[in-house]
C-alpha cells in the first residue's frame, strides 16, 4: 500500500542519502552524521566526533562517505565506510559533499560552467570545463549515468544538461520554462532521470516558490511525469 510516512522532523543540512540496503543517512544541524531505517525504526547517531558534512552513497549502495572536519572547520578528509557501517579507508586532503560516486570515482559540479571528476583509487583530479562561464550556464548539480559515460548536469538558470566524456558533447536536455527549476538530480534505472522541481511565480515584485515535486524524466529530457506521494 501507499503510505506516506514521518521518518524525522528537523532541520537538515544535506539532503537525506538513501542507500539500497534499506538505511538513510541523515546529516542535522548538530553536524554529526545520523542512520535511520526505511521503516523510521533504529534512529542512532552513527558518526559524532568533530564535524561532518554531506553523506552520500556510491551508486551501488555498498559504501558511504562524507566530509569529516575538525571544530575550526578545517578538513581532514572524506572517510569511506562499507554497507554495514565499518570504516574502510579516508582519503586525506580533500573535501568533497553532495557529489555523485560511481565505482572509485566522484562527481562533482563546481558551481561555474565546469565538472570535477576525482579518482580516488589513484587521486588523479580532473576538472574539466564542459560549457561557456557565463551568468547563466552555472551547473549546481551532477550525477553519473548508470554507466559512468556521461554526466547530467543541472543549471539552475538553464536547466538539465548530458555531458558525454568521450565525445565531449555538452546537450541541453530541457530549458528551465514557466518558472520550473531542477534541483538535487539522480538516475532511476536506465531510462529515468528524477529530480526535484521546483515552480516559481512572480508576486508582487518578489518570487515566490509555489510548490515543490519530485519528478522522473527520461533521459533526453523529454516526459516529465511528477511522482505522487499519498496523503
Amino acid at each position: 500500500t501507499n503510505q506516506k510516512q514521518l521518518l524525522y522532523s528537523g532541520q537538515l543540512l544535506f539532503k537525506p542519502a538513501v542507500g539500497k540496503n534499506g538505511w538513510i543517512l541523515l546529516n542535522p544541524s548538530d553536524s554529526k552524521i545520523w542512520k535511520i531505517r526505511f521503516s523510521g525504526e533504529d534512529l542512532s547517531v552513527l558518526l559524532g566526533d568533530h564535524k561532518n558534512f554531506g553523506p552520500n552513497w556510491n551508486y551501488e549502495g555498498t559504501e558511504f562517505t562524507f566530509n569529516h572536519q575538525l571544530e575550526n572547520y578545517e578538513s581532514i578528509g572524506n572517510p569511506i565506510y562499507d554497507s554495514s557501517f565499518a570504516s574502510l579507508d579516508t582519503i586525506t586532503g580533500v573535501s568533497y559533499t553532495n557529489m555523485s560516486w560511481i565505482n572509485n570515482k566522484w562527481l562533482n559540479a563546481r558551481g561555474d560552467a565546469s565538472i570535477s571528476v576525482f579518482n580516488y583509487d589513484s587521486g588523479e583530479l580532473q576538472q574539466i570545463n564542459v560549457g561557456q562561464s557565463n551568468d547563466i550556464v552555472t551547473f549546481v548539480n551532477a550525477c553519473w549515468s548508470q554507466d559512468g559515460q556521461q554526466a547530467f548536469l543541472v543549471s539552475s538558470k538553464a536547466g538539465l544538461y548530458e555531458y558525454d566524456f568521450s565525445s565531449q558533447i555538452l546537450k541541453h536536455l530541457r530549458c528551465n520554462c514557466k518558472n520550473d527549476y531542477y534541483f538535487n538530480l539522480g538516475t532511476w534505472g536506465n531510462d529515468f532521470l528524477v529530480a526535484v522541481r521546483e515552480r516559481w511565480t512572480s508576486l508582487g515584485g518578489s518570487n515566490i516558490n509555489i510548490s515543490s515535486t519530485i519528478v522522473r524524466l527520461r533521459k533526453d529530457g523529454t516526459e516529465e511525469i511528477e511522482i505522487i506521494i499519498p496523503d
